[in-house]
């Protein structure tokens, strides 16, 4: 595991899977189908802040690290707060007018 900014929980530092990359590896379906472990819950895969901090301490990054990589996916979830809002006047008065439109034709 590493820290990452893919994944962005609800708050702190998220965690990563790390990984070196195999040339080859092939698994028949069948095989891999009857070898798989069981699905985790959301429970087991979730982890609170807490522990996530204490697996990237214990793992070496500092506390100041972790902050700025918080700090880093706060604004990323802003963003995509903010994105996901039609605020732009225009496109506000856009679907305003589509739905105009769709209530006259159900009517």
């Amino acid at each position: 595991m590493e820290m990452g900014v893919s994944g962005i929980p609800r708050n702190g530092a998220p965690l990563t899977i790390g990984w070196e990359r195999q040339d080859y590896f092939r698994v028949g379906l069948d095989d891999y189908e009857s070898q798989k472990p069981p699905s985790r819950t959301k429970n087991q895969i979730l982890y609170s802040q807490r522990h996530r901090n204490s697996i990237l301490l214990s793992m070496g990054y500092t506390m100041t690290e972790i902050l700025q990589t918080s700090r880093e996916c706060n604004r990323i979830r802003s963003d995509r707060e903010t994105s996901a809002r039609p605020t732009n006047p225009t496109l506000k008065a856009v679907v305003k007018l589509i739905k105009k439109k769709i209530d006259r034709i159900k009517k």
